[in-house]
């Protein structure tokens, strides 16, 4: 019969080694552990959260289950989810981002708001730019959601350099293009390569 986890003081080691690594299940340890997912199962986040909470501060007495039930609530937390640097990009535009679907169908759009749908235009266009600079991000959290929940890592001040520094890339790159286009339109409004001038309509930029 399972029995109900007992606490102890904090302050052991960690629930989970920086690796990442649980030791291999026994068999009993594994038949106890289908009857830990069960339970899991049936708690809401913020439940499991709390419970995550306890066992990272060694409040757990059962060395031995420890790490494997803390592997069960990170992958229960942190579930399919991957574009962690896009999310984190994204946060930038929290205050003025809309997710209903019918703000869509508004023609014009409302003002001083972007949809989550444009925003994921912007980062598919802008993020290949800065390729170099999203890998590092997308790496740095993938590496600590082995062994951390992704809200805890999200909700870090080491997250928030990393949005940061996406931001100043963001617009770094987006500079350039603006540069960019400017001297396109210069040259073609100007005056083409043989002199002759040539009057064009100006190129609408594109995210």
């Amino acid at each position: 019969m399972f029995k109900r986890p007992s606490f102890r003081r904090p302050g052991q080691e960690p629930v989970i080694s920086a690796a990442g690594d649980v030791p291999a299940e026994s068999e009993q340890t594994a038949a106890r552990l289908d009857r830990v997912r069960v339970m899991l199962a049936s708690m809401k986040r913020t439940e499991q959260s709390r419970l995550f909470d306890l066992i990272d501060r060694g409040q757990l007495q059962d060395d031995e289950m420890r790490p494997h039930i803390a592997r069960l609530l990170i992958e229960s937390l942190n579930g399919p989810r991957s574009e962690h640097a896009r999310r984190l990009w994204t946060t930038w535009f929290d205050p003025i981002l809309l997710r209903d679907e019918v703000v869509l169908l508004i023609e014009p759009r409302l003002p001083g708001s972007l949809h989550v749908v444009d925003a994921g235009a912007w980062w598919l266009a802008l993020s290949g730019l800065m390729a170099p600079q999203v890998r590092r991000v997308q790496t740095a959290i993938a590496e600590q959601s082995r062994t951390r929940p992704l809200e805890r890592i999200m909700a870090s001040s080491e997250a928030q350099g990393w949005a940061e520094q996406l931001r100043q890339h963001t617009l770094s790159v987006l500079a350039e293009c603006s540069a960019a286009t400017g001297l396109a339109v210069k040259r073609t409004w100007f005056g083409s390569a043989d002199g002759a001038q040539t009057r064009v309509s100006r190129p609408q930029a594109t995210p």
